[in-house]
């Protein structure tokens, strides 16, 4: 019997053209899974056949262990605490430090500096967009949760109710309730109206929350290495805290970061105990080897389309293959003091900032060429055909073809069979 019930995801949008333009579909399989992790194939909308292209287990990981530095913004008049990519990935939000705690807006567009906010009295500990790009939440060393409207870039509404540092945000996927954690418990806020909703645990310390793809499931790591799960139950319009469910996954020290997999069956959890665990929410498990680090983590980061994770201590950065708990590439050189990382949406970049006062942008290397390990039938198992793509009708992994050509005209993030 499962752990507990499937919280998947399933997202499909149409690609623009006449009624018998076809479908692209990439279809990522559940984080870990044991066949292909990512298929791009073709969809006639008009009944015809699918062909699904597989890409081979750690492709797109594969490309991150030759990252490159491209971009260097500078400026920055303090220290960065703090890093969030905008959902369409075109504004970057910096965070910083106690100093000047600023919040600085990036145009990655053209690479400048388009916006101050200024709202905070010390350090800005967590940014976070909402989903529908409007809002950008920001929280501090000064207990305060400030929400920001992007469309005029004044602020919009300050939550006072905290007492203590607030170091982790996470928001539905409906843009409509934000979940605070902070030294002094968990707070769930409205915000279509902004205004507290529930409130619990207010003497336990919680360092990190996430939310599940599907918005129904919270998971919330404190100080002292537990994880519990929380049903976000729906009361009339408004959201509150169900019942915990106790679970089996704790780390040996507190958790700094908590991520949930693309399809809402895997939690990835990384504390100050140095470990990385993969947890499989159907049986209660671990569904990877674990990671173990030289020094406690301070921040993991997953990657939206990848099996990979990014990670800073202070070793600097580490990217982490989870499939198989390998090291890809760590960034060292120059990158002493990283506080702060965050993944474009795209999976494509990652952007790093710290004690060095600027923030560099990271690529992975380039992606396989175009050619094709394996196809899928129907019924999702692989066969060993080699096929030649045809980029009229497929879209092909090579330098200039990133995971963003493919996700620009279909993300579907569907739930992998039960294999255990």
């Amino acid at each position: 019997m499962p752990f507990f019930r499937d919280f998947g995801a399933d997202r499909r949008f149409k690609k623009p053209g006449g009624s018998r333009a076809l479908l692209a579909v990439v279809t990522l399989s559940a984080i870990l899974a044991g066949g292909a992790i990512a298929s791009v194939g073709a969809v006639d909308p008009t009944g015809g056949d699918r062909r699904q292209v597989a890409i081979s287990p750690g492709a797109i990981a594969a490309s991150w262990q030759s990252p490159e530095r491209v971009t260097t913004l500078e400026g920055e008049s303090n220290t960065v605490e703090s890093l969030a990519f905008s959902p369409d990935g075109t504004i970057l939000a910096v965070g910083g430090g106690r100093n000047d705690p600023r919040i600085e807006l990036w145009n990655l567009e053209n690479n400048k500096r388009f916006q101050t906010l200024k709202g905070h009295k010390s350090r800005v500990l967590e940014l976070d967009f909402t989903p529908d790009g409007r809002t950008l939440v920001s929280s501090g060393d000064d207990a305060i949760v400030n929400l920001w409207n992007l469309e005029t870039g004044k602020l919009k509404h300050t939550f006072l109710d905290h007492f203590s540092n607030v170091v982790s945000l996470a928001i539905t996927p409906d843009s409509h309730t934000l979940v605070s954690g902070a030294l002094d418990g968990l707070k769930l806020w409205d915000l279509l109206d902004p205004q507290p909703l529930d409130s619990v645990w207010p003497f336990q310390p919680i360092y990190s929350v996430a939310i599940s793809p599907d918005g129904t499931l919270l998971a919330v790591g404190d100080r002292e290495g537990a994880i519990a799960l929380w049903p976000l139950q729906q009361d009339g319009e408004a959201i509150r805290f169900s019942e915990t469910i106790a679970t089996p996954f704790r780390h040996e020290a507190g958790i700094t970061s908590l991520a949930f997999s693309p399809d809402g069956r895997r939690l990835i959890s990384a504390g100050l105990d140095r470990a990385i665990h993969v947890w499989n929410l159907q049986t209660g498990q671990l569904d990877a080897p674990s990671i173990r680090t030289r020094s406690p983590l301070r921040s993991l980061a997953l990657n939206p389309v990848a099996t990979i994770a990014a990670t800073t201590s202070r070793e600097g950065i580490q990217i982490w293959n989870l499939t198989d708990a390998t090291l890809l590439a760590e960034l060292s050189e120059d990158v002493t003091g990283v506080t702060a990382i965050a993944w474009n949406p795209d999976g494509e970049s990652l952007a790093t900032g710290g004690l060095q006062k600027t923030i560099e942008i990271w690529h992975g290397g380039p992606l396989p060429g175009s050619e094709v390990l394996a196809t899928t039938d129907g019924d999702n198992s692989l066969r060993g055909d080699r096929v030649a793509l045809d980029t009229r009708e497929n879209i092909g992994f090579n330098r200039n073809r990133r995971s963003s050509l493919f996700l620009q005209f279909f993300l579907c993030l569907q739930p992998m069979e039960n294999t255990d």
